[in-house]
């Protein structure tokens, strides 16, 4: 049903396989990160957000053949030449990926996503990248992310991109959160 025709059947295949089917649909979920139809794609994303996290779970950055898949994956459809490919991977890190997130080569890709010339890649990675500083502790690479949004704001942007790049610095400096992993999460 996956491949079915219609963008409703293809939709609620999509949702069903990140919820029950396991790395089984990864490969068949890559390919609809393109499909033409946009629900399907945001589907197909939080589907593979889904698996990708259940993947993760307890283990280590890239300590079993699934993780290694799933990682491989996801850096091939961030980086393919195809915008509607490079937004639906994207769009994987537009919610709650917590897991995903010690998967530090998916982050660097994000990062050069940032110059990415659709618009829509652009503004995802902005996203993602600010929620990736929260999910993890590592100061090299909050270093990095603080680094590179900053930096983007030095050169001409699309709008979107760029209201996103202030909004994403402005979370990042807010002081509630920085009191949060500065006090109350190292207590």
């Amino acid at each position: 049903l996956i491949d079915d025709p219609r963008p409703l059947v293809r939709y609620a295949a999509c949702r069903a396989a990140g919820r029950v089917a396991g790395m089984r649909a990864f490969s068949p979920l890559l390919r609809h990160l393109g499909d033409e139809s946009k629900v399907v794609r945001r589907a197909a994303a939080e589907a593979l957000r889904l698996i990708g996290n259940g993947a993760e779970g307890s283990h280590r950055p890239r300590e079993s053949d699934e993780q290694k898949l799933l990682v491989a994956g996801l850096l091939s459809a961030i980086e393919f030449p195809d915008d509607l490919i490079r937004r639906g991977a994207t769009r994987v890190f537009a919610a709650h990926f917590r897991e995903i997130s010690q998967e530090i080569p998916l982050a660097d890709v994000l990062l050069a996503r940032i110059d990415d010339p659709d618009p829509v890649v652009a503004m995802q990675a902005v996203k993602g990248l600010w929620r990736w500083w929260y999910w993890q502790a590592d100061e090299p690479l909050r270093n990095r992310i603080e680094d590179r949004l900053i930096g983007a704001l030095g050169t001409p942007r699309h709008p979107w991109v760029r209201r996103n790049l202030t909004e994403a610095l402005y979370i990042l400096g807010d002081e509630n959160i920085r009191y949060l992993y500065k006090n109350w999460v190292p207590s």
